[in-house]
Formats: C-alpha cells, sequence, structure tokens
C-alpha cells in the first residue's frame, strides 16, 4: 500500500488506537445501514414502515459496499478497507452511487415517503462528488458522510444536536491516521453539511 496522501502524523500509540476505533465505527458504510432506517422512521408514517424500508436502502448502500471492499481486499485489488489508494476510488464510489440510484427505485416501489427519496437523492449526489473529485484529489469520504449524516439528523429533530460532535471526531481521527489534510476534511465536511441540510429542509 502506498503512503497515505497528506495528514499529519501522529506518533502516540493511543491516540492511534483511539483513532482506529473511530474511524473503524464511523467508517462511511457503517453510517450507511445505521442512517437510512433512522431517516425513514422520522420521516414516515407509521413509522415502522419508514424503518423498514431504510433497512432495505442499508442493505443496498452499506452493506453491499462493505461486502465489495471486503472481497477487493481479498483478491488483492484493494490494499486496505478506507481505500487510501486514490486511484481505488472513483470506480468504487461509481458503484455506490449506482448502488444508491437501485436502492431509491426498489423502495419508491415499496412506497418510500419522498423524504426518504430525497435523502437517497442526496447520497447519489455525494456519490457522485466524491468520485469525481477524487480522480484528482482525496477528499474525505468519511468526513461527507459524518457530516452530511449527522446534519440531516439534527435539521430533523433537534434533540439529535449532540452528535454534531461526531464531525470534528471524525477528522481528527482522520489526521491521526495520516489519511488526509486538513484541507480534504474541510472539503468532505463542507459538502456533507450543505447536502445533509437540503436534505432535511426539503
Amino acid at each position: 500500500m502506498s503512503a497515505p496522501e497528506g495528514g499529519a502524523r501522529v506518533r502516540s500509540p493511543r491516540a492511534r488506537r483511539v483513532a482506529d476505533v473511530v474511524n473503524d465505527v464511523l467508517a462511511p458504510w457503517n453510517l450507511a445501514v445505521v442512517v437510512p432506517p433512522l431517516v425513514g422512521a422520522m420521516t414516515t408514517v407509521p413509522w415502522s414502515r419508514g424503518l423498514a424500508l431504510g433497512l432495505v436502502t442499508s442493505l443496498f448502500v452499506g452493506v453491499v459496499p462493505g461486502l465489495l471492499i471486503r472481497a477487493g481486499r481479498r483478491s488483492g485489488r484493494y490494499g486496505d478497507k478506507f481505500l487510501h489508494e486514490r486511484r481505488h476510488r472513483p470506480r468504487f464510489l461509481a458503484v455506490v452511487t449506482a448502488l444508491v440510484v437501485l436502492a431509491g427505485v426498489v423502495t419508491r416501489a415499496l412506497g418510500a415517503s419522498g423524504s426518504s427519496l430525497v435523502f437517497l437523492g442526496v447520497m447519489a449526489l455525494m456519490g457522485v462528488v466524491a468520485a469525481v473529485v477524487s480522480r484528482w484529489w482525496k477528499i474525505s469520504v468519511h468526513s461527507m458522510v459524518v457530516t452530511g449524516s449527522v446534519v440531516l439528523l439534527t435539521v430533523l429533530n433537534s434533540w439529535l444536536v449532540p452528535l454534531l460532535v461526531l464531525v470534528p471526531a471524525v477528522c481528527w481521527a482522520r489526521l491521526v491516521a495520516s489519511a488526509h489534510t486538513p484541507a480534504q476534511l474541510a472539503a468532505g465536511a463542507a459538502v456533507g453539511a450543505v447536502l445533509g441540510a437540503a436534505a432535511g429542509v426539503t
């Protein structure tokens, strides 16, 4: 695996262990499993229907991408689970975007709410932005997805504002992992914030 593109090197073993946990727990595919059912339940009547359709979305946009990365690592195509090598990212992100679109088609046929479909549209747009930018620059998908997710959730329910602390936590963890520069993290967070807010108010 080639050296990470940018990012401050932190040598503290304890900091690195904590950062690894944050990076793993808040990985984009994990959030893609958890957030859709929450959004579905919060925007659909009855909430149980939204939860069920959100779980269908989770299968397409969270579980399948995670399995694809695992298969890629086993075959030797990918050197690590976060695709630190930028050349691997555009094609993978294009596949993820196609899976998001497919999830939208399936859940729309099953009666998903308009808000849930808008959310999927925003997810697809995130995938497009990340795929295009990653051809030249390694924008942070971690910061983009976590920011978009928590901003959307807080717009839907103000009681969830404390979740915003996850944004600096992820940015710190990615810096400790030497995975991104501050600019790449800030750009990802900015895109996520704009798209998350747009999904929440639509």
